[in-house]
């Protein structure tokens, strides 16, 4: 843009690429041209990242990276990284899974999310028997430095999942 040519954009954005809202320009000519934009777009696009370490109040820090007035008119693609334990970790994908419906659109991408598994983790999901086994063996392959980082990482998503269910049977 120079002080004679605009850009509008667009009136209603239709993707994640920018984080401006839709316009359109307002010009008057009354010897130089001033140019005003206005909202015309009813969708917000929203990209927000959310880096997250055990022992933060995550549910607050989410809270305050969403958009919190017309839920309904935002188009939101959240990012999460960092770690958390098993325990926060699935109060995190619960509350999310709350949020979600209150959105134009909602995707949450967990898979930066480390998982931050301890031994007493691993009761919660059983003491013993075939559950436990399994739990065994995904913390231990989601720490294996021998394995690539994506098989860690499947083992380390694979165990909060069980988690999760193991919490929502209790309930």
């Amino acid at each position: 843009m120079t002080p004679t040519t605009w850009y509008s954009g667009t009136p209603e954005p239709d993707g994640f690429k920018h984080d401006t809202p839709g316009a359109a320009l307002l010009v008057t000519l009354a010897g130089t041209a001033e140019v005003t934009p206005v909202d015309t777009a009813q969708f917000r696009w929203r990209r927000p990242t959310l880096d997250v370490l055990p022992g933060e109040d995550v549910i607050a820090r989410l809270a305050a990276a969403l958009p919190q007035i017309r839920a309904r008119d935002h188009l939101v693609r959240l990012t999460v990284t960092g770690r958390l334990p098993l325990a926060e970790r699935a109060a995190l994908e619960g509350d999310l899974a709350t949020r979600a419906p209150a959105f134009g659109w909602f995707a949450a991408d967990l898979s930066a999310l480390a998982v931050e598994a301890i031994p007493e983790d691993l009761d919660q999901i059983d003491r013993a028997g075939a559950l436990r086994q399994a739990a065994e063996v995904l913390m231990a392959e989601a720490g294996d430095a021998t394995l690539s980082q994506s098989d860690r990482d499947t083992a380390s998503a694979a165990l909060a999942r069980l988690y999760a269910l193991s919490q929502e049977v209790r309930t």
